[in-house]
């Protein structure tokens, strides 16, 4: 049976001499879509009834209403409900300006996360802790749920000189902390002020989102469903290919494929390196957006029975190598941009050179593990 865990906006709202503290600031919120209660009221529309005073209300890439598509630049746009401006920080700007942030005592971050490092709100998550530190505005977290779960990672820690708005810091691909941790450490390590993070009530580190009990509100529209969200820390790999990794489809991340796809010879050596964990079928699509749009697709539709037994960033590199072998012509990679989705060049070539999944994984090993301990401190979760 689900646990009954209470997102940090839920928690809040019971705290009632913190609420009166709050009402006494200016108060922006960077929040979207995703910011919602148990029951699923915005958060903006709770606080607001509390008596909090949201002057500005921040919102990342995707936008207030999880409307625009990836990489579209979001506009800023005025709440008819309350006339609070929502300012864009996924258009010029990727970071509230000096003069709003002049008017705010304290920002607060709620938004749902995905727990993979090329996830663009973690990013301005970093950015706008960053402005707040220099501008003597405080912080504060509304703590959610990693649904990937707090105890794997997966992927290579992003190297220095590989850093952008898909690598903001120095995490692996899939790094298994909730925001306020992340940003406990992020604080920790730039010599910040830390954030405060008002915590999850009854969440534990083993828990996966199916876990969790609250309804899966889709952070974008490419991630529908929590095993897209799960398979997004490998299958983003695809991302930097010609092979579309199903973004306009019936499942984004689920299905792969390109119409030069020959999906009869790929699927039977691919269903051979995944095993049981992650069984596959061959499928069809034709994209309604992105890479292929309005094309037929041959391609292969994931399955995923057991989350916990997936592991997402080595489905994602044995399907490179996979349709390498079977298409060493037609498929093409940029190696720039696999860099940064990955955030090391040296395991990228690995790939590409046919180094085994199990050596890449075997040399990742240790780097894993001096991430882990450098993380230990700010945990707030067993």
């Amino acid at each position: 049976m689900a646990s009954r865990v209470k997102p940090g906006l839920d928690v809040l709202l019971e705290r009632r001499k913190l609420l009166e503290r709050l009402s006494r600031l200016n108060i922006g919120l960077i929040v979207n879509h995703t910011s919602v209660t148990r029951r699923l009221d915005p958060s903006y529309i709770r606080l607001l009834e509390k008596g909090i005073r949201v002057k500005t209300i921040f919102t990342p890439e995707h936008g207030l209403w999880g409307a625009y598509g990836a990489g579209e630049p979001v506009e800023s746009e005025k709440l008819s409900l309350n006339g609070v401006s929502v300012q864009s920080l996924y258009g010029t700007r990727r970071k509230p300006s000096v003069e709003t942030l002049k008017e705010l005592d304290l920002l607060i971050y709620d938004i749902q996360d995905v727990g993979c490092r090329t996830y663009t709100y973690i990013s301005t998550m970093l950015n706008c802790l960053e402005e707040a530190s220099k501008n003597s505005v405080g912080f504060m977290i509304l703590d959610r749920p990693n649904p990937l779960g707090g105890l794997t990672v997966e992927g290579p820690v992003l190297k220095k000189g590989l850093e952008s708005f898909v690598g903001p810091y120095y995490v692996p691909l899939r790094y298994g902390m909730t925001p306020g941790e992340l940003a406990l450490l992020y604080a920790f390590e730039k010599g910040l002020k830390p954030p405060l993070v008002v915590r999850l009530s009854g969440w534990s580190r083993m828990m996966y989102f199916c876990d969790t009990g609250l309804p899966w509100v889709y952070p974008s529209p490419a991630i529908p469903t929590p095993v897209a969200a799960l398979l997004y820390s490998g299958m983003v790999l695809l991302e930097a290919t010609n092979l579309s990794e199903g973004r306009g489809t019936y499942k984004p991340f689920e299905v792969f494929g390109a119409p030069w796809f020959k999906s009869a010879e790929v699927a039977p050596v691919l269903r051979r390196k995944l095993g049981k964990d992650c069984l596959l079928m061959e499928t069809r699509f034709i994209p309604s957006s992105s890479k292929h749009e309005g094309k037929v697709c041959r391609g292969i539709h994931l399955v995923v029975e057991d989350q916990r037994k997936i592991k997402p960033f080595q489905v994602g590199v044995n399907i490179l190598q996979t349709v390498l072998e079977v298409h060493p012509r037609e498929l093409e990679v940029e190696h720039g941009k696999m860099d940064r989705l990955l955030g090391d060049s040296k395991v990228r070539r690995n790939i590409l050179n046919g180094v085994s999944v199990e050596e890449i994984v075997l040399r990742l090993r240790d780097e894993q593990k001096r991430f882990k301990a450098r993380v230990r401190r700010v945990l707030l979760y067993g």
